[in-house]
């Protein structure tokens, strides 16, 4: 299998297929250096003094800024175009990897996650793959998004961690923040670029859309008012709150119990690089083979469903291999899900909400990795794993209710001018 057909680029011309090739290998990279820090950061903390409980804060406290950065980043993406969006999220990043290798104390790693406000890379690279593909191949070209970034997940916490013994924790970040500046000069000379308001108003006649598209309400309220006027958009967004608040959960909590149940850290290392591989193999051919003969509606359910049984089912484990076992349904139905109810979102509005909406998809992400590790340590210390279990069950339950409801009729029915997006997509390829 070629790489162009792997990452669905068969139907490209040479130019979109070399924007597509930047795109995933700026997701990779972003993603590399990302998790390239993440096993060193703790230790790195701790060598600055912070306890468990100031890194829980660090980490709650980076999920702030970027539920804060999302709708900000969306708004850039509609208005300025998804190139814009990137640089900016590349360039913070380097701010923020610059200020980490030069923290000394507590509050200097609190600075350092201050710059994650605008570090939203994958948020931009969704909105390029939104509008560059047809409605009909988005989930699987969303899906193959993130194989680049399962790439970076695996490979970046396995080096950061070998490196961190030869060129100590503060030289990681350093590492990461040269190679994200020179992501940004390679963006910059290489990504062209397009304002989806402009485009649109050559592909859209009527009046009230371009006026729309033209407002200059801040993005906060406007994505609210896209909530309010759009049912199904308000019902897919909580049916993707209630999913990533169960997955949250249970991801936050895992590393504890694997933990009591006698697991080393390389184990647990073991366990992530496993559940990245999964995440890959998912989304590069689980996703494709799925769209292909089965609705969106019953792809959602069926994944929901899967959840609900698994999430159950950790109330019942007894022991670690029973609860490693979990992790592949867990995961199979997590990124499928997930996957494919982001599809949905930029089917149920005119495409140049198309940042908007992503922005709050990533929103409603980060609010649910804010409060889920203090939501689940809670239920876990208080009332233990057959508790925490239900809850995570109850999570996945509600969302299947709604999901049921939602999609009583073919998701297609669920689309807001659809014509207009493919016209769009086909008119950026061509110009491309």
């Amino acid at each position: 299998m070629s790489i162009n057909s792997l990452l669905n680029f068969k139907s490209l011309s040479p130019t979109s297929t070399s924007v597509y090739y930047l795109i995933h290998l700026n997701i990779m990279f972003y993603s590399f250096f990302f998790w390239f820090n993440q096993p060193v950061f703790p230790y790195l903390s701790q060598s600055l003094g912070a306890s468990d409980v100031q890194i829980s804060y660090l980490n709650s406290f980076n999920q702030l800024m970027q539920l804060l950065g999302t709708f900000l980043i969306g708004r850039i993406i509609d208005v300025r175009g998804a190139r814009t969006a990137l640089l900016i999220s590349h360039f913070f990043s380097t701010i923020s990897y610059v200020l980490l290798y030069y923290a000394n104390s507590v509050e200097l790693l609190f600075l350092s996650k201050l710059p994650t406000f605008l570090m939203s890379a994958m948020h931009s690279s969704q909105a390029y793959v939104a509008y560059l593909s047809d409605e009909n191949d988005r989930a699987k070209a969303l899906g193959r998004l993130s194989l680049s970034y399962g790439i970076g997940f695996i490979v970046g916490p396995f080096l950061g961690g070998m490196c961190s013994k030869h060129i100590g924790y503060s030289n990681i970040a350093l590492v990461a923040a040269v190679g994200e500046f020179l992501v940004v000069l390679i963006l910059f000379i290489s990504l062209p670029n397009f304002t989806v308001q402009k485009q649109q108003q050559q592909t859209e006649k009527k009046s009230d859309d371009t006026n729309t598209n033209k407002s200059n309400k801040t993005s906060v309220f406007h994505a609210l008012k896209l909530l309010q006027k759009s049912p199904s958009l308000r019902s897919i967004i909580l049916i993707k709150f209630l999913c990533a608040l169960g997955l949250s959960t249970f991801h936050s909590t895992f590393m504890i119990l694997t933990r009591r149940y006698g697991l080393s850290a390389q184990e647990n290392g073991m366990v992530l690089s496993f559940v990245g591989g999964l995440t890959i193999f998912v989304n590069t051919f689980v996703i494709a083979y799925v769209t292909n003969r089965y609705s969106d509606s019953r792809i959602v359910k069926v994944s929901l469903v899967s959840l609900i049984i698994s999430f159950a089912c950790v109330s019942l484990a007894t022991n670690s291999k029973l609860l490693l076992f979990l992790v592949l349904p867990i995961t199979l139905g997590g990124s499928i899900s997930a996957t494919i109810l982001t599809s949905l979102l930029t089917k149920t509005i005119s495409v140049g909400e198309t940042g908007t909406v992503l922005g709050l998809d990533m929103a409603v992400g980060s609010f649910s990795r804010v409060i889920s590790p203090v939501l689940g340590g809670y239920v876990l210390d208080y009332w233990g794993q057959t508790v925490l279990g239900l809850f995570v069950s109850v999570c996945a339950l509600g969302a299947a209710l709604l999901a049921i409801t939602q999609f009583k009729w073919p998701v297609s029915s669920l689309t807001v001018k659809s014509t207009r997006n493919t016209d769009l997509s086909t008119t950026l390829k061509r110009e491309l």
